[in-house]
């Protein structure tokens, strides 16, 4: 429907296999994939058509915990490799303290506060905002690892 020839799909498919990587996954079924698998075929699909915006809703949702942290990291590498705005919806700050490079939080159907992490924790605009991040958030970042200057390997 493109009118795009058969050697330039054969090339996209190529490099985002490689770019998701899915190379030797292409010919399973969707069913014998895992979820994280499905979500990157997904998302394969919609890059080859080459968006100028992207809009993922809840990218993460088929993700288990013990590969989340490794698809954050794919997620945001592959959308900045394909060089094209994405906006993605998200319910945990977590997820998009991780995938974020701005950030808008909204309450209530409103959009409350929008800005890097950084700024939204050092400067949230309301309680809404200042509840939301830390009690999601702090919990998962260390500051500053200090022993005070104390030599402690002397009992």
């Amino acid at each position: 429907m493109r009118r795009v020839s058969w050697i330039e799909i054969t090339k996209r498919v190529r490099k985002l296999l490689t770019l998701m990587d899915l190379v030797g996954l292409d010919a399973r079924k969707p069913h014998e994939l895992s979820g994280s698998h499905r979500q990157r075929v997904a998302l394969a699909r919609t890059l080859a058509a080459q968006p100028s915006a992207l809009l993922l809703d809840e990218p993460l949702s088929n993700v288990d915990e013990a590969t989340k942290a490794e698809v954050h990291l794919k997620l945001k590498e592959t959308v900045r490799k394909a060089r094209v705005t994405t906006v993605c919806v998200l319910h945990e700050p977590d997820d998009a303290a991780a995938l974020g490079d701005r950030i808008a939080i909204m309450y209530g159907r409103r959009l409350i506060q929008t800005g890097t992490l950084e700024v939204l924790f050092e400067r949230p605009e309301n309680e809404i905002v200042r509840r939301l991040l830390t009690s999601h958030l702090v919990e998962h970042r260390v500051l500053e690892a200090s022993n005070g200057g104390e030599d402690f390997s002397r009992s």
